[in-house]
């Protein structure tokens, strides 16, 4: 039987972090090691911890910013990098270009250079067979660090995001996707973009979905008078604040109802935006700000309708498992990770990006018990297509054949 030895990395943040696609990559390395595979995952992040979802006690964690070569984020050549980089943001704006020329950013040439040195180091000592990169820019560290050896182990590249985000790939992650032995996709749709974007060959596996029981989904029956949503406060992509502005279009029409919004404060300038909506609309005791959570299925549970005011989304994590946990959900139409995976009336409803819009279909369930029930029930049985067995199944004939 040939080694199955597997290591994912990771450019982004990952320690403590309580994003989606950190949620994916740990339970995938979780189940993989269940399935007698050697799974790694490794991050350069400045925080020392652990991730913010549980790993598998089989899952070996690194931090390759802790890994015995001091700590590339301390001393004087960061602090230069930091200040260099703020003068060419200040006279050559964001994208760095002084008397026409465009400088690179030195803080991110800095992190990269010190990254795919640290990964090498770790490649050789760990000796995977397979790697998985969670991004095309970790891809292209990936591929960096193993030409730096002349490696040829293969490389495959998650994609957490939607089609829309592949025409903002640098040349770089262009080239990181052609080079890669296969590309991972969430939607049928998108492989054509993917194509388009660089990558030789794509393949399609969606998200893995955490089940609820069929005797485990939210009872409808009882009301909880409670609107929820979830998803990280990070500005426009997520749009809270369109789910805000529109609760406060008929909340003295329903004054027993409330608004629960669920997510980590990653833009705090947002966060504010948030709050002062909620004050200017005099809703402090009607809107609460819950901040993250480990335990999202038990809030499933105290509400009666999820919300996905999304504009942006892969394959909307959170909603789905609104979804398998029985709740009516309702979401933009526009965007891919809703409308790709509700059908309109059958198993969630979908609306215009506006506040009047959002409003108009929580009106309805609100006044409908029974729909909320039909919806919920149809969503639930709806999401087992993307049990995690299932999932992992597709994932682990994939890696096979690559090996």
């Amino acid at each position: 039987m040939k080694m199955r030895k597997l290591l994912i990395v990771d450019e982004n943040q990952v320690v403590g972090f309580a994003g989606g696609a950190e949620a994916v990559v740990c339970n995938l390395a979780n189940r993989l090691s269940e399935r007698d595979w050697q799974v790694a995952l490794a991050c350069m992040n400045k925080e020392n911890g652990m991730p913010w979802y549980p790993l598998h006690s089989k899952v070996e964690f690194t931090n390759l910013c802790y890994n015995g070569d001091g700590n590339p984020f301390s001393g004087v050549a960061w602090l230069e990098k930091k200040i260099r980089r703020e003068i060419l943001r200040g006279i050559g704006g964001a994208n760095f270009c002084v008397l026409g020329h465009a400088f690179s950013d030195p803080k991110r040439d800095y992190i990269f250079r010190h990254f795919i040195s640290r990964l090498c180091k770790y490649i050789q000592q760990y000796k995977p067979n397979v790697i998985m990169s969670v991004t095309a820019n970790s891809a292209w560290l990936v591929q960096q660090a193993l030409k730096s050896e002349n490696n040829h182990i293969p490389v495959v590249c998650m994609s957490h995001s939607s089609a829309d985000e592949y025409e903002k790939m640098s040349d770089r992650e262009r080239e990181a996707w052609g080079k890669c032995a296969c590309v991972q996709v969430l939607q049928p749709q998108f492989v054509n973009h993917a194509k388009a974007s660089g990558a030789r060959r794509v393949v399609v596996i969606p998200n893995a979905v955490r089940q609820s029981k069929d005797d485990e989904v939210c009872d409808l029956q009882e009301i909880n008078h409670c609107i929820m949503t979830a998803g990280r406060l990070e500005g426009n992509g997520k749009r809270q604040h369109l789910l805000i502005e529109a609760f406060s279009l008929i909340e003295a029409q329903y004054p027993k109802w409330r608004l629960k919004i669920y997510g980590e404060a990653e833009n705090r300038r947002y966060e504010r935006r948030l709050k002062k909506i909620i004050k200017e609309k005099k809703l402090e005791d009607k809107v609460y700000l819950k901040g993250k959570t480990t335990k999202l299925e038990e809030c499933f549970h105290e509400a009666d309708i999820f919300v996905f005011p999304s504009k942006l989304e892969g394959f909307g994590l959170a909603l789905c498992e609104a979804m398998s946990a029985g709740l009516p959900v309702v979401a933009c139409r526009e965007c891919y990770g809703g409308s790709d995976i509700i059908s309109d009336g059958v198993t969630g409803i979908l609306i215009e990006s506006t506040p009047e819009s959002i409003a108009s279909a929580l009106e309805i369930l609100i006044e409908k018990k029974s729909l909320r029930q039909q919806l919920g029930y149809k969503a639930h049985l709806a999401m087992k297509k993307y049990s995690p067995e299932i999932v992992v199944d597709k994932w682990e004939r994939l890696l096979d054949e690559i090996l």
